[in-house]
């Protein structure tokens, strides 16, 4: 590898286990995210790891299958957490968890109460969980760069002078 003998020509200190050191790549895994710079499309998106999207999908089962159930607000706001950390590349995380948080309560909860099992898993709760799980595979993949606004520019001579319009 070049790069290696060039930082350390440069006094630069690098960490191995971070980063792609032997290859260019197009796929780079960033913040525990995949990042694909081509795209379906050339856009390129940000994508939910296999292992990260297994734990999203053992946690929403778990609060899906509960419905009823007493649980620990701790365990409620772990699952809340794991979808939230996911809105990066899952567009639906952040509107289809309100329900965790709203059952979770935190501002009204004790410090001391976090691990007793006084959340009921609502109707509702359950019912976002099986959404969200129905959507992880259709809505995993979120657009890197923000959409490009086009404008359609007509113009033309007139009797008048030019004359031009923006659709």
């Amino acid at each position: 590898s070049v790069i290696a003998p060039l930082m350390q020509e440069l006094g630069l200190i690098r960490e191995p286990s971070k980063g792609c050191w032997d290859r260019p790549t197009q796929n780079p895994e960033i913040y525990g995210f995949e990042i694909d710079l081509v795209g379906t499309d050339g856009e390129g998106l940000v994508i939910i790891p296999k292992t990260k999207k297994a734990d999203l999908i053992l946690a929403l089962t778990a609060i899906r299958d509960a419905q009823g159930s007493p649980a620990s607000a701790r365990f409620v706001a772990r699952v809340a957490g794991k979808v939230i950390s996911a809105s990066m590349a899952f567009s639906p995380a952040r509107a289809w968890s309100a329900e965790f948080f709203w059952g979770i309560d935190a501002k009204n909860r004790e410090p001391w109460a976090w691990d007793r099992k006084d959340v009921r898993i609502s109707k509702g709760m359950a019912t976002d969980a099986a959404f969200l799980l129905g959507a992880l595979d259709s809505h995993n993949g979120k657009s890197i760069w923000p959409g490009v606004a086009s404008v359609l520019l007509r113009w033309d001579a007139h009797p008048r002078g030019w004359e031009g319009a923006i659709w």
